[in-house]
């Protein structure tokens, strides 16, 4: 009997398209194998265990308090997470307001995306880009997760972009600083000139080499053959269409959490670090109109790269032609700083995406912005997202350059150099905002790019062990432990472009490269044998013992007020799942090294884990991976949506600070209501606001977090010299009035309660008393009988004018 002849399909044959993991034939697995099912169920101790702790640590609030109780009951009262959203007045000038605060953020992330944009054209990283787009067919329902795939990857280009052109904007703004070009409406405009004209600069000149690898790389497409997948597969998604509508859901609750996000960083700065020196240098360089040394602020030299665009946002403001810019301007950069958190998350899921599929790589991307401790930073306005967000970049980077290639290509070995420099450009970007990212980020990402397989040659595909190894079995044999010393190089090159301004800049202030730090060393302009000790003391790490490292571990448990529910089950369900995986295994020796290092040279404070999220990402997407290919898409969705719902509940609720989103933004400026019970401005700092004259300068002693004093100032941090110890200690007493109407002190603030915590931690001058104080009345320096406040632990006296001499 005459067979029937086969159609020949009318579809084009498929190239392989380096982001994307191709197709596989449904895997032959045992859906509940026994390591599954011990990672299932030590996951389900984890979250049972989770959901029954406190909402509120019971050293804050005790259990049997209104507002506290096991963290499930967060699903049956959200009202009253709208409650803390609706505590204050409520009006539509508020949103006007906040449209004005946040068009100057606006403003530098169009102007570093556009200049990131052309950068990346420039000098494309290898496997980044989409050889070709994937055909669209209306009637091809395969070809659905591929249209959302290239969706996802515009928005994956952006965020790529956006923070490397935050990264240029920084330094531009840090030179143009350094020039004294700051402090004037116009200067808004030169830093985004400068910014910009560099991407069209390296646009410009690399147009010709642009056109022709776009041309080799459309041949290399034509020519290109599907990847063949060895049948020994494990962890891997099955070949099942992605449905729509569950991407869909994971786009809203992206989109939800990032406007949660952005809605909390509106918030008027409270946190104490935030207000001491992540506003307060910018604010101080922006009216002094040039970056240079400040003797009285320590923290102000070191690296400040996510800071700096508070500059460029105040300046902005300068062209409302307000008195009260700096503060507009400033809470304008804090809305910039809290982008990192978001482009960490996307950076976080594409990385993902590339190796687990676009379901997985959209909910984790959503799950990233559901972790508490990245929410509260990015709001609070801490800088630990943005090494983070870099840190993620490299990743991205990194996994994209590892992907399968043929080796045919014609420019795989130049793109695997700027693959190496783009990687640099994110570890220097790291460590230009935060010197612990020389350990968390540098290290790890140079390591990468030394021993990493950068070029995509031999680089196996998804097996059908569910692998996604880079180094195939042959190659793993002939590994060699001799670096890439050219890739090496041009990572360490990227990494003294973005990050030596820094170290260059305190070597000329200061004469230490890395001043604070390392003063036994360089030494440093203010930094006495006492300060380095006082500094060193302070800084140093906790004991080395056994109950140490269970207290540790106990902070980073479920106990831990910010952490999330979800990224620790479902990274130890990849691990154990796909250990045989090299990635798996690599990026899991990687974390357990950083928590070594964080437990080993940090306050081990918990939220200083936050730079190396991405890595706990990363497992926890091989685990999602697995948990949807075991128990099928609907029923992991809903266990992903269960996870992030209760932690969107505790990002929106005071567990994180002031909730008041909606509140009217001048009324959270003024922050009346800390008048009745202790808010973000304390009732002397009230005081110190309505009730001195603009001509009227304050001496303040002991507090630190001065950013929201509206008068001139004079203070100085714990490890600085202060200012009257620097007249009391090296002068004789009947010259201390003369010094103090030199200096233009009109009142003396001192904060005895800051005085005596600081004493109690990091150290503070033991020559500040309350002698001190008698002796300053004594001499009539200030007048006797100070207002008081916050019962007795802060005072603020008047200085006496000068006596006119008799006649």
């Amino acid at each position: 009997m005459p067979t029937k002849k086969t159609k020949k399909s009318r579809n084009p044959p498929k190239t392989h398209d380096p982001t994307q993991i191709p197709a596989l034939a449904p895997p032959q697995i045992n859906r509940f194998s026994w390591k599954f099912l011990l990672a299932s169920g030590l996951g389900l101790i984890w979250i049972l265990l989770y959901l029954r702790q406190p909402i509120w640590p019971v050293s804050m609030v005790p259990l049997d308090a209104d507002s506290n109780g096991p963290r499930w009951l967060l699903f049956l009262a959200p009202d009253q997470m709208l409650d803390g959203w609706l505590n204050g007045p409520v009006n539509l000038s508020s949103l006007t307001i906040r449209l004005a605060v946040f068009l100057p953020a606006c403003i530098v992330w169009a102007v570093s995306w556009d200049a990131g944009r052309r950068l990346l054209r420039a000098f494309p990283p290898l496997n980044f880009f989409p050889q070709r787009p994937i055909r669209d067919q209306a009637n091809d329902k395969q070809q659905t997760p591929g249209r959302l795939s290239l969706r996802t990857f515009a928005i994956e280009k952006g965020a790529l972009a956006i923070a490397i052109g935050l990264s240029l904007h920084s330094l531009i703004v840090l030179f143009v600083g350094i020039a004294g070009g700051i402090g004037h409406a116009s200067s808004s405009l030169l830093i985004a000139l400068l910014t910009l004209s560099i991407g069209w600069l390296a646009d410009f000149f690399t147009r010709g080499r642009q056109e022709a690898v776009s041309a080799a790389a459309s041949i290399d497409s034509i020519n290109a053959v599907e990847p063949t997948v060895s049948s020994e597969i494990e962890c891997t998604e099955p070949n099942t269409s992605v449905s729509p509508t569950l991407l869909t859901l994971g786009w809203m609750a992206t989109a939800t959490l990032a406007c949660l996000v952005i809605a909390r960083s509106f918030m008027p700065p409270a946190e104490y670090d935030v207000r001491e020196y992540h506003l307060q240098g910018p604010k101080e360089w922006s009216q002094d109109g040039q970056i240079h040394f400040l003797p009285h602020n320590i923290y102000t030299s070191m690296p400040m790269g996510a800071e700096l665009h508070t500059i460029a946002t105040i300046d902005w403001w300068r062209w409302t032609g307000k008195e009260d810019a700096w503060w507009w301007g400033a809470l304008s950069g804090k809305i910039v700083i809290a982008g990192y958190a978001l482009l960490a998350a996307i950076l976080a899921g594409a990385a993902v995406r590339r190796r687990c599929g676009p379901l997985v790589g959209i909910w984790m991307t959503a799950l990233t912005l559901a972790m508490p401790a990245l929410c509260e930073e990015a709001g609070l306005g801490l800088v630990e997202p943005a090494v983070a967000c870099y840190f993620a970049g490299g990743i991205l980077l990194i996994v994209s350059a590892g992907s399968p290639r043929r080796d045919s290509s014609a420019n795989v070995h130049q793109a695997s150099l700027a693959s190496a420099l783009w990687i640099g450009f994110f570890a220097g970007s790291a460590l230009a905002c935060k010197y612990p990212a020389l350990l968390f980020v540098v290290l790890p990402l140079g390591i990468a790019a030394a021993w990493g397989n950068l070029s995509g040659r031999n680089a196996s595909m998804p097996r059908d062990t569910g692998t996604t190894d880079n180094v195939t079995d042959s190659e793993a044999k002939t590994f060699s432990w001799k670096p890439n010393w050219r890739q090496l190089a041009w990572f360490s090159l990227a990494v003294a472009v973005t990050a030596g301004p820094w170290f260059a800049k305190n070597l000329a202030f200061t004469g230490n490269p890395v001043y604070p730090l390392a003063g036994n060393i360089f030494g440093g302009r203010t930094l006495t044998d006492a300060k380095i000790e006082q500094w060193d003391e302070g800084h140093k790490g906790g004991p080395i013992t056994l109950s140490a490292v269970a207290t540790a571990a106990e902070a980073l448990s479920w106990k831990w007020k910010l952490q999330s529910m979800l990224l620790v089950p479902l990274a130890l369900l990849g691990m154990v799942c796909c250990w045989s995986n090299t990635e798996v295994r690599q990026t899991f020796l990687v974390t357990v090294c950083l928590v070594v290092f964080w437990f080993l040279f940090t306050h081990r404070i918990a939220r200083f884990l936050v730079p190396i999220l991405p890595l706990v990402v990363y497992l926890a997407g091989f685990g999602c991976q697995q948990l949807v290919a075991r128990v099928g898409q609907g029923r992991a969705v809903a266990l992903l949506l269960f996870g992030i719902v209760l932690n969107g509940l505790m990002i929106g609720s005071p567990l994180l600070g002031d909730s008041r989103i909606l509140v009217t933004m001048n009324h959270l400026r003024a922050d009346v209501d800390a008048r009745q019970g202790a808010r973000r401005i304390p009732e002397y700092l009230h005081y110190v606001n309505e009730r001195m004259k603009p001509t009227d300068k304050l001496l303040v002693v002991g507090d630190a977090a001065v950013f929201d004093y509206e008068p001139a100032i004079d203070y100085a941090t714990t490890f600085d010299q202060s200012q009257l110890t620097a007249i009391t200690s090296h002068q004789p007493a009947e010259q201390w009035q003369a010094e103090f109407q030199r200096h233009g002190w009109t009142h003396l603030l001192i904060h005895w309660g800051e005085i005596e915590r600081l004493r109690s931690t990091y150290g503070f001058d033991e020559a500040i008393t309350k002698q001190l104080v008698e002796q300053l009345i004594a001499q009539q320096v200030i007048a006797p009988d100070p207002k008081v406040f916050s019962n007795g632990l802060v005072e603020i006296y008047k200085v006496n004018p000068p006596q006119k001499p008799s006649e």
